[in-house]
């Protein structure tokens, strides 16, 4: 099977691109941005996580956590490799062809901290190819 998305946008506070998909078709490994070109700090907590194409703030508790972690150095670009965008082997393998995934990331803020603040607002989307 074939994953295709979008490789690279700026929506209204992140910057992301998808760096690589991995051989099995449902992981892949993302940076972010902030638009601004700001730092993200070390310390920030983020969630990448799974929901619709156009999150919203009243539902950040609700959403799908695929990876979790903390910035270990500040930089401008957050890498996070290896994330799962089905939750695993068969799900992807049972899912049909054309069956899409909205990932976008959520982090903590400085007066926040572990509590789900920041997102990303306009998701990225992961559509299962065919064989």
């Amino acid at each position: 099977m074939h994953l295709f998305v979008e490789r690279h946008r700026v929506s209204h506070s992140v910057s992301w691109r998808v760096d690589s998909v991995s051989t099995d078709g449902w992981h892949a490994s993302l940076s972010f941005e902030k638009a601004n070109g700001s730092n993200i700090n070390s310390g920030t907590n983020y969630w990448i996580v799974v929901g619709p194409a156009t999150p919203s703030c009243l539902d950040l508790g609700a959403y799908v956590v695929r990876k979790y972690g903390t910035v270990s150095s500040t930089g401008t670009v957050l890498s996070v490799a290896n994330v799962p965008i089905w939750p695993d082997q068969s799900t992807y393998d049972g899912d049909a062809p054309g069956t899409r995934k909205a990932i976008f990331i959520v982090t903590d803020g400085s007066t926040t901290p572990n509590t789900k603040t920041w997102f990303q607002k306009d998701a990225m989307t992961f559509t299962k190819g065919c064989p």
